[in-house]
């Protein structure tokens, strides 16, 4: 679903079976008008277990700013629970916020920056089970992609490998 406006939930529960592909995606939010809070889903990719691809996230963000994501449970993904990446176009993601959200099971990580700039990530609760990438995942692409101005504080992390790169 891609998104324009703001979604509010009161813990809703979104389950669509990923495939690794961008098209599986739960929500998408690209090039936003307007400030936009995704708050109180629980999103469900139904992941358990393949590696046929990476691409299938939770929420995906592309060239966005002022996105705020709370208070939601994420989980079972079969790429990231968060992405904040864009390949192809040289607007990064700016003023992202990730807090007080529950992201689970991810295939890939929990919250992964490829192309950001001003990213709070705060009092989540991350947890692994698979030991693919790592929890918070701070991943440039070559080039022109460039993650700065990130702060991570406050969170609760599990993982069966590195939690953060």
């Amino acid at each position: 679903m891609d998104l324009s406006n703001s979604v509010f939930s009161n813990g809703a529960e979104i389950r669509l079976k990923q495939d690794g592909t961008p098209n599986t995606a739960i929500f998408r939010v690209v090039q936003n008008p307007a400030q936009l809070t995704i708050d109180g889903f629980i999103l469900n990719g139904l992941y358990s277990g393949g590696t046929a691809g990476e691409y299938s996230h939770g929420v995906a963000i592309r060239s966005a700013t002022n996105v705020t994501i709370s208070n939601n449970t994420i989980m079972n993904t079969y790429g990231d629970s968060v992405y904040l990446g864009e390949w192809s176009s040289t607007v990064p993601n700016r003023n992202i916020t990730v807090n007080n959200n529950s992201l689970l099971n991810p295939r890939r990580a929990n919250v992964s920056l490829i192309f950001a700039d001003t990213v709070m990530i705060s009092n989540n609760t991350i947890k692994k089970t698979v030991d693919y990438v790592v929890g918070i995942d701070m991943e440039p692409n070559p080039g022109s992609n460039y993650v700065k101005n990130v702060t991570i504080s406050g969170n609760n992390l599990d993982c069966p490998g590195k939690c953060m790169n």
